[in-house]
């Protein structure tokens, strides 16, 4: 019975910081200037939401109660970005920054559940699959940050 605590609380923690990625990729939304973006910041949201769902199922499944919202540090992080994006004046490249450093911390989560030998199966293939997705994410606002770097 301790594992499976052990894994509900985890997996509360990595839905916690989805629905920190919600609002951080909300907020980016709002303060990028290139509708390009825009569009991929709220693809992102959508995506996110999908993988609260999941989460949230998989909690439930293991006899859990999902959390429904997001952490302190989140709602610091995407303060963080307000006021970086106030004051500069290459808004977009930053935005994009700000996303990363929140899908590295959101893949840490991810990585450190997948680490435990006690993950139930389908626990574990859910967790790979939206790790994954967050990998993905990750290569991809890389390469649109380097799009964006005027340095």
């Amino acid at each position: 019975m301790g594992n499976r605590n052990e894994i509900i609380e985890e997996l509360n923690d990595i839905l916690e910081r989805n629905y920190d990625s919600v609002k951080g990729f909300k907020k980016a939304a709002e303060n990028a200037d290139d509708n390009r973006l825009v569009g991929y910041f709220n693809k992102q949201v959508l995506k996110r939401k999908g993988f609260i769902g999941e989460l949230s199922n998989e909690v439930s499944s293991l006899g859990g109660s999902p959390k429904d919202s997001g952490s302190v540090e989140g709602t610091l992080h995407r303060t963080w970005i307000d006021f970086k994006t106030a004051l500069s004046y290459d808004n977009d490249e930053n935005v994009i920054e700000a996303c990363i450093t929140g899908e590295r911390k959101c893949m840490d989560e991810y990585n450190d559940l997948l680490k435990k030998t006690y993950v139930p199966s389908s626990t574990r293939a859910l967790l790979q699959k939206q790790r994954t997705a967050v990998e993905r994410s990750i290569n991809s606002l890389e390469l649109k940050e380097e799009e964006y770097d005027v340095d």
